[in-house]
């Protein structure tokens, strides 16, 4: 057994920052882990005169960055401030948005008081509200509508009325029940059975672009193609579809499965053959 001298510890401390209001402690044999809460807080700075009837619209302070975490409820702060530094509350309502790089707004939220001899504002995003923004770097900034005008609030001197948020991945995404494509539910076509557009990975943020089908087959001979498109909505003629892969059947009996790979948008299937041919189950 090692020997420690007076001041060292065997344990193993790892540090965890976690946007909850509780501090706490696990212990366990041996090691011990500490998990800390770091509340997100933005200072946010009303343009305006100040009491020595200057005026000013860029001088905020403190922290300007988030971190939001997709599939769980994520809280902020913001603490309001006029150009003295006085706490305010201001009339009408102040809105979060959250903006990508090509200027597209993703999501809008109320903020409501917490305090208001603190200028304190919370700012709560529900789970449901986090999942169809995809991981990666984004800005946010706060507005207070009042009537017809729209007024931005000054994060700080870096970014100016801009912050950057950042979406990180929170809870594991729940396994969805896989597609069931059957037979008689398929549009004949040329002779074939076509299925129709089914989400592909991209659509899902699946980035790992993996797909699989499970053919499902009585006494099967003829073809099933799969087939994808990148376009934002599923092609309407069959031949603006890319082939991905093609599998060949005589007289093949039970479940075959075929897995595939893209960033694709939309999928769908084509069975060359009616006879034998009885559904398709799929997952993304």
């Amino acid at each position: 057994m090692r020997s420690s001298r007076k001041g060292e510890v065997d344990s193993v401390t790892l540090l965890f920052s976690l946007a909850k209001k509780r501090t706490w402690g696990i212990n366990s044999y041996m090691s011990a882990i500490n998990i800390y809460s770091v509340p997100q807080v933005a200072h946010l700075t009303v343009a305006g005169v100040n009491a020595r009837k200057h005026m000013v619209t860029h001088s905020a302070y403190g922290r300007s960055t988030f971190k939001l975490f997709r599939r769980v409820d994520n809280d902020f702060d913001f603490l309001v401030r006029d150009i003295d530094r006085q706490p305010v509350v201001l009339p009408g309502a102040m809105m979060f948005h959250i903006w990508d790089d090509t200027g597209s707004s993703l999501l809008s939220l109320p903020l409501t008081v917490a305090n208001s001899a603190r200028g304190h504002y919370r700012l709560s995003i529900p789970a449901a509200d986090t999942t169809s923004i995809r991981s990666g770097i984004y800005v946010w900034s706060v507005t207070n509508e009042n009537s017809s005008i729209t007024k931005l609030l000054y994060t700080n001197q870096d970014y100016g009325s801009q912050g950057i948020l950042e979406v990180a991945e929170g809870l594991l995404e729940p396994v969805e029940a896989p597609y069931e494509i059957e037979a008689e539910a398929m549009t004949p076509l040329g002779g074939d059975l076509h299925s129709s557009s089914l989400p592909g990975s991209l659509l899902v943020n699946n980035l790992t672009g993996n797909h699989s089908m499970v053919a499902h087959l009585e006494g099967y001979t003829g073809r099933i193609i799969i087939k994808a498109t990148l376009d934002e909505q599923p092609p309407a003629a069959d031949n603006d579809w890319v082939d991905v892969h093609t599998e060949v059947f005589t007289n093949v009996t039970g479940g075959i499965s075929v897995n595939f790979q893209g960033n694709f948008t939309f999928v769908k299937f084509v069975a060359s053959n009616a006879e034998g041919f009885t559904k398709i189950t799929y997952r993304n």
